[in-house]
C-alpha cells in the first residue's frame, strides 16, 4: 500500500510537472493542412490558433459553401492535433512521476 505522504509528496510533484506542460504547450506549434492543400491552419498546442491560410482558388463566391465545409474540417482536425501533442508532452513529462494506480490512464487525464 502506498504511503499517504509520499503520495502527498508525488501530487504536488505531479502539478509543478502538469503546470511546467501547460507552459510548453502554448510555445509547441502545430500546422494542419487540408488533403487537397487549400486551407493551412496554424495553432498552438494549446489549442489557440495564430493563422489561417486559404488558397485563392477558394475565394470565389460559388466556393463558399466549400471553403466554409472544409475551414470547419480543418480547424476540427488541427483541434485533435493539438490534443495529441498536449498528451504527448504530459506523458513524457509525468513519466515515472505518477505511482502504479490500477486504472490509471495518462492518456484520459485532462489538459
Amino acid at each position: 500500500m502506498l504511503n499517504a505522504f509520499k503520495l502527498i509528496g508525488k501530487l504536488g510533484e505531479i502539478k509543478d510537472k502538469m503546470k511546467e506542460v501547460k507552459e510548453r504547450l502554448q510555445f509547441i506549434k502545430i500546422i494542419h493542412e487540408t488533403e487537397d492543400g487549400l486551407i493551412k491552419v496554424y495553432a498552438t498546442a494549446t489549442k489557440e490558433i495564430k493563422k489561417i491560410e486559404i488558397n485563392e482558388n477558394m475565394l470565389v463566391p460559388a466556393a463558399k459553401e466549400d471553403l466554409e465545409e472544409k475551414l470547419v474540417k480543418a480547424l476540427n482536425e488541427t483541434i485533435a492535433k493539438c490534443d495529441k501533442e498536449g498528451k504527448k508532452e504530459t506523458k513524457e513529462s509525468l513519466k515515472g512521476s505518477l505511482p502504479d494506480i490500477p486504472g490509471l490512464d495518462i492518456d484520459s487525464l485532462p489538459i
